[in-house]
C-alpha cells in the first residue's frame, strides 16, 4: 500500500519537473494527486486490512489485533481511580 502510494507520488514529481511543463497541466495533475490522497485516506486503512486478511489466509498465520490500549493519568484526590479509557488498537488507524 505504502510502496503504490510512494510510486504515485514519484510519477507526479517526475512529470512536474519536466521542462516543457504547462501551468494548466500541472494545475490538473496537482488536483490528481490531492484526489488520490484523499482517497487513500478515506479507504486506505480499509484496502491494506483487506490485503493483509488475504496475506493472512495464504500464510495460515492467526490474525490478530491487540484490543485494549490503556491510557493512564495521574489521579488527583477528589478523582475516581477507576476512570480508565481504553481504545480499540484498530480505530487509531482511522480518522
Amino acid at each position: 500500500m505504502l510502496t503504490l502510494l510512494l510510486r504515485f507520488v514519484n510519477s507526479v514529481s517526475k512529470i512536474l519537473q519536466l521542462k516543457d511543463m504547462h501551468i494548466d497541466v500541472a494545475i490538473i495533475i496537482k488536483k490528481y494527486l490531492i484526489a488520490y490522497l484523499k482517497n487513500d485516506r478515506e479507504n486506505g486503512i480499509n484496502l491494506a486490512l483487506d490485503s493483509s486478511k488475504k496475506l493472512v489466509v495464504e500464510i495460515d498465520l492467526e490474525l490478530k489485533f491487540h484490543e485494549k490500549h490503556i491510557i493512564r493519568r495521574k489521579t488527583h484526590f477528589d478523582e475516581n481511580v477507576n476512570d480508565e479509557i481504553t481504545h480499540l488498537a484498530r480505530d487509531s488507524f482511522s480518522y
